[in-house]
């Protein structure tokens, strides 16, 4: 408990005493991402359900490794190391990381809508007499919403890992996270409910445009960065 506390504590520090980088550097995450975000308000006007659009935003732009926000991911990994922050930092992070990320969130977004789609369909077997006995239907359900969750969890870590191994492979990335949050539930369990709540509520009040994508990549890193010397991470197999 006490290294989430911490981990929380220093990420809010830190954007507090570097408020005009992450401020400057969120704004600019925020405009890369809008095509994102107008497909998410698209959808949710098709569909009349306009709570898509903060969930949307909060998964698909904040929780998911987004290739935009790769600048302020590097200011808040640079920050994490106790290094100095330069401009040259965020748009050096931002080139760096634009391709290697774009992939992971397009797999992070494939395996996401499969989770999803499985626990929907349980979903709809217990509210229905279909072919699947709700004796069975639930526990299969309970099974793909636990899968989602520890999946979401391992999000944390997957930006942070991408800037911090020296071999970027897919697997490699995600292996390493999943392991993270399986190996420490205990950080896991404090840390991420407050990642997401902040990111949800950001993107409900229109905070992710100032400073919740920025206090949300600041949780990721310094949590990463506390907890990656508890254990050692395979470097490259």
């Amino acid at each position: 408990m006490g290294l989430a506390l911490r981990a929380l504590g220093s990420a809010t520090a830190q954007v507090y005493s570097h408020v005009t980088a992450f401020l400057v550097g969120n704004l600019i995450a925020v405009i890369l991402s809008l095509p994102l975000v107008l497909l998410i308000g698209l959808l949710a006007w098709t569909v009349r359900s306009f709570s898509i659009i903060p969930i949307g935003v909060a998964f698909l732009v904040g929780v998911m490794p987004n290739p935009c926000t790769g600048g302020v991911q590097c200011v808040a990994h640079e920050l994490a190391d106790k290094g100095p922050v330069t401009w040259h930092d965020y748009l050096g992070g931002l080139r760096r990381t634009i391709r290697p990320a774009l992939v992971l969130w397009l797999v992070s977004v494939g395996i996401s809508a499969v989770i999803l789609g499985n626990a929907a369909f349980y979903a709809v077997a217990l509210g229905s007499d279909g072919p699947v006995p709700h004796p069975i239907a639930f526990p299969l359900l309970a099974i793909w919403l636990v899968i989602f969750a520890v999946w979401v969890s391992a999000h944390l870590y997957v930006f942070p890992l991408l800037l911090t191994q020296e071999v970027r492979k897919i697997t490699l990335v995600y292996r390493n996270a999943l392991l993270m949050v399986m190996a420490r539930p205990s950080v896991t369990l404090i840390v991420v409910p407050v990642w997401l709540a902040l990111l949800l509520l950001s993107s409900a009040t229109g905070l992710a445009t100032i400073i919740g994508l920025g206090l949300g990549a600041a949780i990721q890193h310094n949590a990463t960065a506390r907890l990656l010397p508890t254990f050692r991470l395979s470097p490259a197999t």
